[in-house]
């Protein structure tokens, strides 16, 4: 199973019209105007984050042309803030995931944003899949990690990660992951080699405080990558304006 997030942003005046939101900038995929050409090795659209920036946001739609054989699924319009610091707002499709056609383009439309004047940041993000999400399971632990990107609110910024204790030698599946940062709105993981062009992530938490996405956490979210302790994964972040995250990562060791 392989997973990749990919995101949608706009800074957008006026509220109440559904309209496409840009694509985030990404080595990883084709962008087509407001479409995200649908990558051949991840078809499924499992999971659908939604930020609005605002109280203002009442509908989220995606958009392809294989979608409009039936009809355009609209989805949970989600967190009416800048940031999923709470559980569960995220649209939830890993029982039954949107089957799109590969190369096809994909839009993300919302009808949140400003009141007319002053602008609100709008955000789409969406984890991608080859296969239903297959529960991880196997004994895990948790170790953190910290993060020095130059984070934005309107393009993916890199990070080595800065483990606070050593890893032992060995190979390790990821089976979670949880980063937070003021005014972060997602975050996925670079693996080394091949697999690094398939990004898995999660969504973001501003402090720790935040409840977070259980979602994503201790093989909810499937394995979303393997590496060796000699070359972990980097991070990539989306929102905000922080140069400091924090990172924690739910690890299985196989040997």
């Amino acid at each position: 199973m392989s997973i990749h997030t990919v995101a949608y942003y706009e800074s957008v005046t006026t509220a109440g019209t559904l309209q496409a939101i840009t694509p985030v900038s990404d080595p990883t995929v084709t962008i087509n105007s407001n479409a995200i050409q649908v990558p051949a090795n991840y078809n499924k659209v499992t999971r659908v984050g939604s930020v609005t920036g605002s109280n203002q946001g009442t509908q989220v739609e995606l958009q392809s042309p294989s979608l409009r054989e039936l009809y355009f699924p609209d989805l949970f319009v989600g967190n009416l803030s800048t940031t999923f610091d709470n559980p569960f707002d995220f649209a939830d499709l890993d029982m039954s995931p949107l089957q799109l056609i590969t190369n096809e383009g994909l839009e993300y439309y919302s009808d949140a944003g400003g009141d007319g004047s002053t602008a609100q940041a709008v955000y789409g993000i969406l984890f991608f899949t080859d296969a239903p999400i297959v529960k991880a399971t196997g004994k895990e632990r948790t170790i953190r990690g910290t993060l020095a990107a130059s984070a934005s609110a309107s393009a993916w910024a890199s990070s080595q990660i800065t483990f606070g204790q050593t890893i032992p030698v060995g190979n390790y599946d990821v089976v979670g992951m949880r980063v937070e940062g003021a005014g972060l709105v997602a975050a996925r993981l670079v693996f080394v080699g091949p697999s690094g062009i398939t990004r898995p992530g999660c969504l973001g938490n501003s402090d720790a405080n935040a409840i977070g996405q259980p979602a994503f956490r201790h093989g909810n979210f499937g394995v979303l990558g393997t590496f060796n302790s000699t070359t972990p994964p980097s991070v990539e972040v989306l929102g905000g304006s922080t140069s400091a995250q924090v990172i924690y990562l739910d690890l299985i060791k196989r040997g």
